[in-house]
């Protein structure tokens, strides 16, 4: 729910961005979305951050979830603290990155009509989803009858 909102309010803020004129408005108003914009290496930097995270994620904390009694406790509690925060970070760098215009070969084929016939059947999907555990386990009744 946080990183959803988070998002939101960074996207609002870059649409807010690309709506003024100048270059000095923009520098004024957003700061720090003026640089990652007009910074190649800062875009390209948030692309290999969020790719080193997301591969590292998964192949560092494959055997955490295949077996978490083969780790020792500091080793789980390590894999709880960390593995959600840095997969969020690094696929909010990644967006991020997309949606000032650094990673434009994402940005195409995310714009296809394939991808967009994709989004609909998912947004479907999950709708559908939501009701049907809706219909197969809150209608049923309790032992009790309740």
């Amino acid at each position: 729910m946080g990183f959803g909102a988070l998002l939101a309010h960074v996207y609002i803020k870059i649409l807010h961005y690309r709506t003024l004129k100048t270059d000095a408005e923009k520098k004024e108003a957003h700061y720090i979305i003026h640089k990652i914009y007009k910074s190649p290496n800062i875009g390209w930097s948030l692309i290999l951050f969020g790719l080193a995270g997301i591969f590292g994620n998964l192949l560092s904390t494959s055997a955490n979830n295949a077996d978490p009694s083969m780790s020792t406790p500091f080793e789980n509690g390590l894999y709880y603290a960390l593995s959600r925060p840095t997969w969020i970070l690094a696929v909010f760098s990644i967006i991020i990155a997309i949606f000032t215009n650094h990673f434009g070969f994402a940005r195409a084929f995310l714009a296809t009509s394939s991808m967009r016939a994709m989004s609909k059947a998912l947004i479907i999907c999950c709708v559908l989803q939501i009701l049907i555990i809706e219909l197969l386990f809150c209608s049923n009744a309790t032992p009790l009858g309740i």
